[in-house]
């Protein structure tokens, strides 16, 4: 893959990513990797979103790996050859003959300083937390060492989704901190014994702190209850430290502070969760949300900030945003109707969405320059993809900050009715307790 192409793709990907996520917040140390030969590591919770992530953000052309049995669809497979990406068998499918070649392959990339993507977990998932990584990684890095690729850095990547089947959430991705194979090598092979990957101990003692390293900055909690919870927990305590409470928190903070929660005390974390539950029965007994509460609590009883800055953005965006309603309706229709009715797990339709929305829209858009073109409309087919992306656009926009208006209307009406119930303040102080206390 030429760097223009790879240009071309990374553009496709930043139009999937923000066109299906709301926000994508990407936090990385301030190590300058750009010369270096780099294998990038990272959990596997969203199918094919998850390379499609990683396109977008890295700026360096990677070479993705992925399990052999994809290229069994003759079209998939096709599309895998396109992008560069490597053929991995596994133990579980039969033969692993075949890694010998993409093995070498990876070496060869090393030592041209490329860069290698691999999700180690070795499948994708809907887990809580990471699975037992496979020793994939490690072998191809101590094998690319010792056939000349030197400079070699490990980098742990944790991809966090507010929702991986859900329209418009949010992701956070993580970078940790890299392993140096060239300065800790000592670390995981011992003097005097082999230092390719023939070394069954060094590659063993390679990928368990490569799977250290990535569950510090991946999800890694017990249940998807608990994740849910201490999430949660996070968004009030952080929403209570902002100036305008009805303003969204980032995404990446409330992962942050969720996952300082996670490694609280037993005692502590189940005392934030039992505080969680409390305030969403007393949140749902009154029909409000933790923003309509914190926002009452901030600024009484007038109409929140974030609400009418909302309500001024939609109705400016209103004429594009009628173009794109008309222009995509119809993908739209569908999309929706296979999410509420294609029963699939969240991570299949992560993958379904990923894969199916670009050709979906694209074919829309250019059925409908046909049509113009026939009616001799005068740039019929730059009408159509711009009416199809900018007014999309528009439209996603549009329909985001009315929704906004409307939880905030309706919050700010029932706080007018309800003021500070004692119910559901004292939830929420003991949400913040609880989480004050689990921090200190």
């Amino acid at each position: 893959m030429t760097e223009r192409s790879h240009r071309i793709i990374r553009g496709i990907a930043a139009i999937l990513v923000y066109g299906t996520y709301r926000t994508v917040e990407l936090r990385r140390p301030e190590a300058d990797l750009s010369d270096r030969p780099v294998i990038i590591v990272a959990n596997h919770f969203a199918g094919f979103a998850d390379p499609v992530l990683m396109m977008y953000g890295l700026q360096r052309r990677p070479r993705f790996l992925a399990k052999a049995t994809l290229w069994s669809n003759p079209v998939v497979g096709k599309l895998l050859d396109l992008l560069g990406v490597l053929p991995i068998s596994r133990a579980v499918d039969g033969s692993t003959e075949s890694n010998v070649g993409t093995f070498a392959a990876c070496h060869e990339a090393l030592r041209n300083r490329e860069v290698i993507a691999v999700f180690p977990e070795g499948t994708t998932h809907d887990e809580s937390s990471i699975a037992d990584i496979r020793t994939g990684t490690a072998r191809i890095a101590l094998g690319a060492r010792a056939s000349g690729a030197d400079g070699i850095v490990i980098v742990p990547v944790g991809i966090h989704y507010e929702d991986k089947a859900g329209w418009r959430s949010r992701i956070y991705a993580q970078v940790g901190d890299p392993i140096d194979l060239d300065a800790d090598l000592d670390l995981y092979v011992e003097q005097a014994t082999p230092e390719d990957d023939s070394n069954r101990d060094a590659v063993q003692r390679l990928t368990s702190e490569i799977e250290a390293r990535l569950r510090r900055v991946s999800p890694d909690y017990s249940t998807e209850a608990e994740w849910d919870a201490l999430g949660a927990a996070a968004e009030v305590a952080l929403r209570a430290d902002l100036y305008d409470p009805s303003t969204p928190v980032s995404f990446g903070d409330r992962e942050e502070l969720a996952d300082r929660l996670r490694s609280a005390s037993l005692k502590a974390r189940d005392a934030v969760q039992d505080a969680v539950a409390d305030y969403r029965v007393a949140l749902n007994h009154h029909r409000v949300r933790d923003t309509s509460v914190a926002a009452y609590s901030r600024v009484g009883g007038a109409l929140p900030d974030h609400t009418a800055r909302s309500l001024l953005g939609a109705l400016a965006l209103a004429p594009t945003a009628l173009a794109g309603l008309v222009a995509n309706a119809i993908p739209i229709a569908i999309m929706t109707a296979v999410r509420k009715n294609l029963n699939v797990e969240p991570v299949t339709m992560a993958t379904v969405r990923s894969l199916g929305a670009p050709v979906l829209y694209g074919g829309t858009w250019t059925v409908w320059a046909s049509v113009l073109r026939r009616r001799n409309v005068r740039y019929g087919g730059t009408i159509a993809w711009l009416s199809g992306i900018v007014g999309g656009w528009a439209l996603v926009l549009a329909f985001e900050r009315m929704a906004i208006v409307r939880d905030g209307l309706m919050g700010w009406h029932r706080m007018g009715e309800l003021g500070p119930t004692e119910e559901v303040t004292s939830a929420r102080r003991a949400v913040l307790d609880a989480v004050d206390a689990a921090i200190a």
